[in-house]
């Protein structure tokens, strides 16, 4: 829907100074308005791509952890690229907006502290599993290359039955 919004939003710039009495932002500010828009839209996107990921018949614990792990670390990787100013290929909205010149450095300290604050709560929702937790999840991810003895001992007969079973191989 915000992508719709900033598609349409000269269209709705020129609705609002038609019908509307009240004193219209000046271009500067309408320039920093569209950018706010259009990280948004960015932003907004990357997380409906991973709510997405985490939906679906064929969703598992497993595939969801690793959805909301890798959604962190791009999380972290944005902060990164802000620190450098690099829009290009993590905010393609906000990048083909304002496309040679970068967006001011106001707006990427905003977009960095947003960002940050994104990273705070999915640590928050999503805390790091137990150790115990990751060993019995690390068992399915990396099945057949386990060795007996790194397997807790109630588990070890369980697991040569599996390791050994054919179609769990393929």
């Amino acid at each position: 829907m915000l992508l719709c919004f900033f598609n349409i939003r000269a269209e709705v710039n020129e609705v609002w100074k038609t019908h509307n009495k009240t004193k219209l932002p000046t271009s500067m500010q309408m320039e920093g308005l569209n950018q706010c828009l259009a990280y948004l839209v960015d932003i907004f996107g990357s997380i409906n791509g991973v709510n997405t990921k985490m939906q679906g018949r064929d969703r598992n614990v497993l595939n969801v952890t690793d959805s909301i792990n890798a959604f962190k670390d791009k999380l972290k990787l944005l902060v990164e690229r802000l620190v450098t100013g690099n829009v290009r290929v993590s905010f393609p909205v906000l990048h083909s907006l304002v496309d040679k010149k970068a967006p001011s450095a106001s707006l990427l300290t905003d977009i960095k502290h947003h960002v940050n604050s994104l990273i705070a709560e999915f640590e928050r929702y999503f805390p790091k599993l137990d150790p115990r937790t990751e060993q019995l999840m690390s068992l399915t991810w990396n099945l057949c290359r386990r060795n007996v003895h790194e397997i807790l001992e109630q588990l070890q007969e369980e697991f040569l039955e599996l390791t050994n079973n054919s179609l769990v191989k393929r």
